[in-house]
């Protein structure tokens, strides 16, 4: 893994970890209010979720603010939160580099990469998982109809290598053992004995976590 990766990584847990720390007021954050018309007439969610959840964002800056009501608009590649003195939704108006929810029981983590993209970290280890969300805004004209719609489009994608650079690859069995392929033999065997479909994302996590402890 790269500095830039490594960085990233020990920045966010190093945080993470220290739990009996006080969360920040979110004074002195700024932010930029939604002026609530770039997705009208628009069907769809720009967001990863729709709902605002509680989470913690680390800023370019390593200042960290926690359990703020969060949520990622992926169209424009920027994290909003509620501003607790005015109620009001805005963007960070300073660079964001990681952000966490927490979804049930369990958290989500979330990398900036060079591109811009968050992308969400699966698993970890010699080869990470990572998945990201796209969302891109097009015209749908219904049959019969002459006025076009404009709807938001959403594709799921995986990928391997350091975020900063993170390589694309297909979820399917074959293309995971030639990843593999130092230990593609047990891998192999993992996905047979335990009748496994990496095209169902928590069975794609599963593969690579066991490669990962091997």
């Amino acid at each position: 893994m790269n500095l830039f990766f490594k960085s990233l990584v020990a920045l966010f847990f190093i945080c993470h970890v220290s739990s009996g720390q006080i969360a920040l007021s979110n004074d002195g954050i700024g932010g930029i209010p939604l002026s609530g018309q770039a997705y009208i007439d628009v069907k769809g969610s720009p967001y990863l979720e729709d709902d605002f959840r509680k989470g913690d964002v680390i800023m370019a800056s390593g200042r960290k603010f926690e359990n703020m009501d969060i949520k990622y608009d992926i169209l424009a590649k920027k994290v909003v939160f509620i501003d607790t003195k005015d109620g009001e939704s805005k963007f960070f108006n300073a660079p964001v580099v990681s952000f966490s929810f927490k979804l049930g029981e369990f958290s989500r983590y979330f990398f900036r990469s060079v591109d811009g993209n968050f992308y969400e970290l699966l698993t970890n280890g010699k080869v990470p998982l990572w998945k990201g969300t796209a969302k891109s805004i097009i015209e749908d004209r219904p049959y019969g109809t002459t006025k076009a719609q404009k709807i938001i489009n959403t594709n799921t994608y995986y990928y391997t290598g350091d975020v900063a650079s993170p390589k694309k690859m297909k979820a399917d069995k074959k293309s995971i053992v030639e990843l593999l392929k130092d230990k593609s033999a047990e891998v192999e065997g993992f996905i047979k004995k335990e009748g496994l479909n990496p095209k169902n994302e928590e069975e794609l996590v599963k593969i690579f976590a066991y490669y990962n402890n091997l």
